[in-house]
């Protein structure tokens, strides 16, 4: 993949650098580079693992180096070995037959055998956390726990401990550590861009890093689909970047643009992928199935208009029949995208896709809001049904497919009406996104000439979660604990009510609630007071308006 000249294994690209600031990776990025190591080892297909990007600044004489860009996984590598060195080297006689690891693995990561750092020339702000890694644990005059790179540690020495307390026995489980470090000593390559100014190196870093943000899934997707093919002509190099600064156009994000290409592969490959399995797959596959010109464009193409198409279903138009339903569902929402999008690449017709939306609602609704499901098995399943329409020749026989795959769903996790309906009675959202996406439905069941906008209203608890007047002293903390956040207690009012009946007592709510042009909201003027039974009697009201909208039972 890489030539010698810009390829370097993580054993030894340390030894040579001379100058770096010790920056430090977030502690999501920590997380995703343990289970990222881990997942490599257990891959036996895999034979190396691509780390990062390099960029270095060569001094005159070519003795000194110094890390302009990949400072961060480079200070987290000496955090990580440090750990493992510690964990084996503790004082006690636990690990002695892992003691030649451990003085590998400082050799490598921290000092050479003269005792220098391997890293010979620090900022001077960094000394110290560096002696200190250096320096085995039991030889700690006081712990250093002010700074990230002493967090990151100690974030690895607890994952480490946890490795070794579940593998049957912690000898097996710090061998599987070893396995670990050996193939990132071994098997890790870092791909390595020499200059020979700063000026250089920085243009290179603004170009190939977004300013400093690691290579994003849709940068690597682009590069893999320029550089898969030796002899691609000029012209079909224009058109796939072309094609590219569409998808940018279409989708300015770069959130979006990967939330995008997540969703298309897991359409293409009907199956659910993390970003960090997405590009581990992707680097393969892109190099194994289009490795032609026609094939590259011919895939340029499809996500060019697919970018499009996903576009379209997450920024409707207002001449999209279905945008009023396409615009409720929360920011948050995103997994539905892929079946969607699906039916987008099909030429589904605006009936077609209504269809398939409002099997998208009744999944979020029921099995997400309601019955409070986990969502990974969802998203599995979307991925499958996606790629159900996107092999299938009929629209229509598609969907009755995917109606009788979601009632089979609902049936394998236990979900029928009856007991929908005891969920629901108990339905607490301390999320405020869900209980607006219902409340701006049942208004929109309730008098369909009338949609709110998500702009236009605010999510009111007629029950304040902070009392302070009057009749809601009386009720007990444990009560309003309990019953704030039911969905029967929230209903939707203009920001101007709503910031005018602020926390007051129910009788003067019920003024602006009777004032209201929002159905649901009216109909709470109904009432004289507001108790337990005022909430569960509008719950079950709501219970009812749910499952008029999205009818379980009913599916053919």
């Amino acid at each position: 993949m890489f030539s010698k000249d810009n390829r370097a294994n993580v054993s030894g690209i340390l030894g040579y650098y001379a100058r770096v600031k010790l920056v430090n990776d977030s502690k999501d990025k920590i997380e995703l580079l343990w289970d990222d190591l881990f997942a490599f080892i257990d891959d036996e297909e895999r034979s190396f693992y691509l780390f990062h990007t390099v960029i270095l600044v060569s001094k005159r004489d070519n003795s000194r180096k110094e890390i302009l860009d990949g400072q961060q996984r480079t200070a987290t590598m000496i955090a990580l070995a440090a750990a493992v060195v510690n964990k084996i080297k503790s004082g006690s006689d636990e690990f002695t037959e892992f003691n030649y690891h451990a003085e590998n693995y400082r050799k490598t990561f921290l000092k050479k055998e003269n005792g220098n750092n391997v890293l010979t020339s620090f900022y001077r702000q960094d000394q110290n956390i560096l002696e200190w890694l250096c320096t085995p644990e039991h030889e700690w005059e006081r712990p250093i726990r002010n700074r990230k790179l002493a967090q990151h540690y100690w974030t690895f020495s607890k994952k480490i401990e946890s490795v070794l307390e579940s593998s049957g026995t912690r000898i097996a489980g710090m061998r599987r550590i070893i396995t670990m470090m050996d193939a990132l000593c071994e098997k890790s390559y870092l791909s390595v861009a020499k200059f020979e100014s700063i000026p250089e190196a920085v243009h290179a870093f603004d170009t190939t890093n977004n300013r400093g943000q690691d290579l994003t899934l849709t940068d690597l997707l682009r590069y893999w689909m320029l550089t898969n093919t030796t002899n691609m002509s000029d012209r079909t190099k224009s058109e796939v970047q072309a094609n590219w600064d569409s998808i940018n156009q279409h989708l300015p994000k770069e959130t979006v643009r990967k939330d995008f290409v997540v969703s298309f592969w897991g359409g293409e490959l009907g199956n659910r992928k993390t970003q960090n399995e997405l590009i581990n797959f992707l680097n393969k596959h892109i190099r194994e199935q289009y490795n032609t010109e026609n094939s590259i464009k011919k895939l340029s193409r499809q996500l060019e208009n697919s970018a499009k198409q996903y576009h379209d279903l997450i920024s409707p138009s207002i001449n999209d029949a279905n945008a009023p339903r396409l615009s409720f569902f929360p920011n948050k929402a995103k997994q539905h995208l892929t079946l969607l999008l699906s039916g987008k690449r099909k030429d589904f017709s605006d009936n077609e896709m209504e269809q398939l939306i409002v099997n998208c609602e009744s999944l979020y609704v029921w099995f997400q809001i309601v019955a409070g499901k986990a969502t990974n098995s969802l998203y599995q399943k979307y991925c499958n049904w996606a790629k159900i329409i996107l092999d299938g020749d009929n629209s229509q026989d598609s969907i009755r497919s995917i109606n009788g795959k979601i009632s089979n769903f609902f049936e394998e996790q236990n979900i029928d009406l009856a007991h929908l309906k005891i969920q629901f009675s108990r339905l607490s959202l301390d999320d405020n996104e869900p209980a607006r996406y219902l409340l701006r439905h049942f208004q929109k069941h309730s008098d369909n000439s009338m949609v709110l906008a998500a702009d236009q209203v605010e999510l009111e608890h007629i029950l304040p979660q902070n009392p302070s007047h009057g009749e809601w002293v009386d009720w007990n903390e444990d009560s309003r604990e309990v019953y704030t956040n039911r969905i029967g207690n929230m209903c939707l009012l203009h920001r101007s009510d709503n910031v005018r009946i602020s926390n007051h007592e129910f009788t003067r709510k019920r003024e602006a609630y009777q004032n209201s042009s929002i159905i649901l909201t009216n109909s709470i003027s109904e009432f004289n007071e507001w108790t337990k039974e005022e909430i569960k009697q509008r719950q079950d009201l709501m219970f009812e308006i749910t499952a008029e909208i999205w009818p379980i039972d009913s599916r053919n």
